[in-house]
């Protein structure tokens, strides 16, 4: 996965309600000797370019704001705590095949290209609990790119 800091303008802003719907996948994780499987269910963002799927539990708490100016579906996911709006990752869904995370369809069958950048977030003002919650939701950044369709 190809990492950077950048920042996204965003254009308006909406919340996953807007274009979502649920869905359920297994993930497996070895444990011990044993293999157990979870079911992690996620809610699906509809775009032009096919759908991102990320973890249910963030439903609520993270807005997805999108930017079509430069020809690209630019996703920026965020969050708030204490009434601070905090920058979490954006995912660039392109034609350009060059750079990308993965690969997505459209309703047509087309390809797209999904690149996701990671945002640097200043924690200092934040407890360790605050600390904890807004690194967890960067991880859903890698179920977007495991549940790419």
């Amino acid at each position: 996965m190809s990492v950077t800091f950048v920042s996204c303008s965003q254009n308006g802003g909406t919340t996953p309600d807007d274009n979502s719907a649920d869905k359920t996948v297994s993930a497996s994780a070895e444990q011990s000797s044993e293999e157990e499987t979870t079911q992690i269910k996620l809610t699906e963002y509809k775009t032009d370019y096919g759908v991102i799927s990320y973890p249910e539990q963030y439903k609520d708490t993270v807005k997805i704001s999108e930017n079509n100016d430069d020809g690209n579906e630019d996703l920026t996911f965020s969050t708030e705590i204490d009434g601070v709006s905090y920058e979490l990752f954006s995912v660039v869904i392109t034609d350009d095949a060059e750079r990308n995370d993965g690969v997505i369809h459209d309703k047509d069958g087309n390809e797209h290209y999904v690149t996701v950048s990671m945002s640097e977030i200043d924690v200092s003002n934040l407890n360790d609990e605050q600390q904890n919650t807004l690194f967890s939701m960067q991880e859903m950044v890698n179920d977007i790119v495991e549940n790419l369709e």
